[in-house]
């Protein structure tokens, strides 16, 4: 809790620095998960913030090799997905996506997987249809009542949604997604442990939008000016 508190509360400034120190600390802990979760963060710092994919492929592999904990190795697969999104290779995005479908059973994980799917569909442009998707993927995650953290993960698939609905000038129906993020999110700060190194930054832009879509400038404008400060 110590290593994951530390990670969370500066996860997009940290350098290969804290890496060593954070694994180092795991290890000196002889804690397996301890371990494991240092080996997570590793991939995080390779793919989101190094832009070094041939190292976070490795630490996987790693991960893999020795059955260090499942879901770490799951959610170090989505820093790798992401990273294949960002840099234009949805082929191997999907492949990845679909490896994870096919080989799990666990509900976050497949949730997770659908989301990757989603953000795919947004990436072309394909806004009715990855509403539509999105959709789905909201009945099929406000089904995970077992994991006391996930609904994070569900205000994060609401607030996808709702964007992709705003880019459609579906306003109305946006605005029902929109608040069913933020009723979500009363149960979960972004700076949360729950969190992982996802910020719900967007969700916020994502009102903004919607704001603008129906004229209402003095909304947008505060939104604006949450954004700055």
């Amino acid at each position: 809790l110590k290593l994951q508190k530390a990670i969370v509360s500066n996860s997009l400034g940290q350098t290969l620095t804290d890496v060593n120190r954070f694994m180092d600390a795991a290890k000196k802990s002889g804690n397996k998960d301890c371990i494991s979760y240092a080996y997570y963060f590793k991939t995080y710092y390779y793919a989101v913030l190094g832009n070094q994919i041939d190292s976070a492929e490795l630490a996987v592999k790693y991960m893999e090799r020795e059955k260090m904990k499942e879901q770490h190795i799951y959610n170090s697969k989505f820093f790798i997905i992401f990273y294949y999104q960002t840099k234009g290779e949805p082929i191997k995005a999907i492949n990845m996506c679909r490896d994870l479908l096919n080989t799990s059973t666990d509900k976050v994980t497949l949730a997770e997987c659908y989301y990757n799917i989603l953000m795919l569909y947004q990436s072309f442009g394909m806004y009715d249809e990855a509403a539509r998707k999105g959709k789905e993927v909201c009945k099929f995650a406000e089904g995970i009542t077992d994991k006391k953290t996930f609904h994070y993960g569900l205000a994060n698939d609401y607030s996808c949604v709702a964007d992709f609905l705003v880019e459609s000038n579906k306003n109305e129906e946006a605005l029902i997604y929109l608040q069913k993020c933020d009723s979500t999110l009363k149960h979960d700060g972004f700076r949360s442990a729950a969190s992982g190194n996802n910020d719900m930054r967007f969700a916020t832009v994502t009102w903004g939008k919607y704001y603008l879509n129906i004229n209402d400038y003095g909304n947008a404008w505060k939104i604006i000016n949450k954004l700055l400060s």
